[in-house]
């Protein structure tokens, strides 16, 4: 009798056990993360974007001085935040399901890594890297990274350029077979280029002219097509995926800074920070066809997951906030104030909520993330959040 009671009470706390393993792993669909670094701390902050409160704060070692950016695994388990800035370029691996580091990649010091995006399949990164480390100049390139050995397996050095220091972005087709890389530059008139890269073989197949090369780029969700923004022309040019040649150039408003599809890839936004508005680009005419006037110099837009509305960040003084626009009419439907200069804007995947990265003191060390309901276009919340520069969601 003894034993059958001592045996009923270990199954009784395996089984409680084994009920409480699923609460160890995270359910990452409802996370957002927010990198810190202040000199020598450095940490990944975790939202729930539930309960609208961090619940975890991941340690990253060593002494960051930038984080430039976070790239998430197809299925949000992994976390790839690009550390650059102090010679000791590297990129950390975090499991976001259990909250914890993993390892780190590191790159050939002063590469200045600017931009990492994972394969659709999340079999490989991409990295750019613009080579203009400062004082040290070692020209632009772009590393492979094999996710499963965090390995780099290759690294392609394009040399279509007179120089390949101004690389910028990346973009990657849906189907992965293609990465398009851009450059930069502050001279409309000088010759840049787009290169584009087969994933198969990781090597450059075509090179695309565009004069004054883009700041910002973004495919459509059919990867029919690529636009690719230049501030200095007032510009936004188009690319033909399929033939990989420019087939438009759209006049747009002034110092365009940031481009947004839609999810049925119809119309594209453009943020316009100095004239102050949204140019609404029709992608089959490849014509503007409507100018919307929105908050004072506007930086981020974002489309809401069903494509009814996009939310504008804008960042002037005080009057930092986000316009909301309705894609139907083209108008600005809602506004929403949240304090001083906006650094970052991001929904959330499923579209509930829109937070915002902006920089209301709130006491020593702590900034804000304010976070918008998109049913009610209305500010709900505030995180309290050391220094934030962006939010990933």
């Amino acid at each position: 009798m003894a034993y059958n009671g001592a045996m009923q009470i270990l199954r009784n706390v395996l089984f409680g056990l084994l009920c409480c393993l699923p609460l160890l792993v995270a359910d990452v669909r409802n996370q957002a993360y927010v990198p810190v670094n202040i000199y020598t701390f450095n940490e990944l902050w975790v939202v729930d974007t539930q309960e609208d409160k961090v619940i975890s704060n991941i340690s990253i070692p060593g002494q960051a001085l930038n984080f430039e950016q976070l790239a998430l695994s197809p299925d949000r388990t992994r976390g790839y935040l690009l550390e650059a800035g102090n010679g000791k370029d590297k990129i950390h691996v975090i499991d976001l399901e259990t909250r914890s580091y993993i390892t780190q990649i590191p790159l050939e010091g002063w590469s200045n890594p600017i931009d990492l995006q994972v394969t659709p399949d999340g079999k490989k990164l991409y990295l750019v890297s613009s080579g203009n480390g400062g004082l040290i100049r070692m020209g632009g390139r772009v590393e492979v990274i094999d996710v499963a050995s965090n390995r780099i397996v290759k690294t392609v050095s394009p040399k279509q350029s007179d120089d390949t220091y101004n690389l910028r972005r990346i973009a990657i087709t849906p189907d992965g077979s293609k990465v398009y890389v851009v450059e930069s530059s502050n001279d409309q008139n000088k010759q840049c280029w787009i290169y584009v890269i087969d994933t198969a073989s990781d090597e450059v197949t075509a090179t695309i002219g565009l004069k004054g090369g883009a700041s910002s780029i973004a495919m459509t969700p059919d990867g029919a097509e690529l636009y690719a923004v230049n501030k200095e022309s007032r510009s936004v040019s188009v690319v033909d995926v399929r033939t990989d040649r420019l087939i438009a150039k759209i006049g747009v408003g002034v110092s365009p800074g940031h481009v947004a599809v839609s999810p049925d890839g119809a119309l594209a936004y453009v943020s316009n920070e100095l004239s102050h508005n949204v140019s609404v680009i029709d992608t089959v005419g490849h014509r503007v066809i409507a100018t919307i006037p929105v908050l004072a110099r506007p930086i981020k837009a974002s489309v809401h997951p069903d494509g009814t509305r996009v939310y504008v960040a804008s960042h002037e003084g005080g009057l930092g906030g986000v316009s909301v626009i309705s894609t139907q009419t083209h108008e600005v439907v809602a506004q929403c104030i949240v304090g001083s200069k906006i650094v970052d804007l991001a929904l959330t995947p499923d579209g509930t909520k829109v937070y915002v990265v902006h920089g209301y003191y709130l006491g020593w060390p702590y900034h804000a993330v304010e976070v918008i309901s998109t049913a009610t276009d209305t500010s709900t919340a505030g995180l309290r959040i050391l220094f934030p520069e962006r939010i990933y969601t």
